[in-house]
């Protein structure tokens, strides 16, 4: 979630995707052949529903680690101000969006964390809405184990403000790049952001921009939302974006039998011959939505208006909420 990418980046990286011949998507200039997705036998490790989301997960109460302008809430404060709860199998968590704050003041927010982490995988999500509008920062992401970068970080759906497409970012300890002629991809990244290192003076990690406009904010949410799919394994990192209309049916079906290698291209790949595998370890889930920080703040359109007044104004904030159907992760032993 700690990164800091030009938002001019995304008309960019869209230009060049709609220049591209068709059947091909350039990644850092250089054309891009397919790799298969290893076989596993995958099996279905656990199942969060929308009760065990509110109630099991961990709730993350400290000041923002990207100084956004959030109070995050306990568990207990989160339940009965109603900023987390469950209702006709859909965990809700949200921003504040009845308080009209002072000059200074946070709003409240949520944060929280999966009691299960994993070093490889597959995590599956399945998304009804997330927040959109000025000021919003939220991500869907995975988080490593050790003192951060150490155990590496995924971003799966992540984007600020207004944003019209998801961003999807490596963030680890130094010695992992993205290959820039490796898998096909439906996405697209630019070859000054292929170093994963962060830290220091640089966040920014290596991203990928989806050119799916249902992929992200107002548009994934009017198209009813969809499923990320996330596969850590030895041969790197892969994430498949699928709209509601467009989810395959081993996903949406009860049999829990997933079969990557029939979901065509990824939207991103990081091969594991650029960044070995031993970034990551530990992963948990995290979901939370922050308002401005390291992100938001310093990428805040001028068509949003004065950042102070939305931040203050709960009506900016009608939109700023997840609504999770369910999170599953399998496991594999091949």
């Amino acid at each position: 979630m700690l990164c800091n990418v030009l938002y001019a980046f995304i008309a960019c990286g869209l230009a060049i995707v709609q220049a591209a011949p068709l059947g091909r998507t350039p990644r850092g200039g250089a054309w891009r052949h397919r790799r298969d997705v290893a076989s596993h036998t995958y099996s279905l490790d656990v199942s969060w529903d929308a009760d065990s989301i509110i109630n099991d997960w961990t709730y993350f109460s400290g000041a923002d680690p990207t100084d956004g302008n959030v109070n995050y809430q306990d568990a207990s404060n989160a339940t009965s101000k109603g900023l987390a709860y469950s209702s006709n199998n859909v965990a809700t968590l949200q921003v504040d969006d009845w308080t009209t704050l002072s000059p200074g003041q946070y709003r409240d927010s949520v944060r929280v964390s999966s009691p299960n982490s994993y070093s490889t995988g597959l995590w599956v999500a399945d998304v009804a809405k997330m927040p959109f509008g000025c000021t919003t920062w939220p991500a869907l992401w995975l988080l490593g184990d050790g003192t951060w970068p150490a155990g590496g970080e995924i971003d799966i759906m992540e984007g600020v403000n207004l944003n019209t497409v998801n961003q999807m970012t490596l963030h680890t300890t130094y010695g992992c790049m993205a290959d820039t002629a490796g898998q096909a991809v439906t996405a697209t990244i630019q070859s000054q952001y292929t170093n994963c290192t962060s830290g220091g003076s640089d966040d920014t990690g290596c991203p990928f921009i989806s050119q799916n406009t249902e992929s992200y904010g107002d548009g994934f949410n009017n198209a009813g939302g969809g499923v990320y799919a996330t596969l850590v394994d030895s041969t790197g990192v892969w994430i498949w974006f699928f709209s509601r209309s467009s989810i395959p049916s081993d996903l949406s079906s009860s049999d829990d039998t997933p079969d990557p290698s029939g979901w065509g291209d990824p939207e991103s790949y990081w091969s594991s011959e650029s960044c070995t595998m031993s970034h990551f370890s530990g992963l948990s889930v995290i979901i939370d939505t922050t308002l401005g920080g390291d992100w938001a703040g310093t990428q805040y359109p001028s068509d949003c208006g004065d950042f102070d007044t939305v931040l203050a104004d709960p009506s900016s904030y009608t939109d700023a909420q997840w609504q999770i159907n369910n999170i599953r992760v399998y496991t594999f032993s091949d």
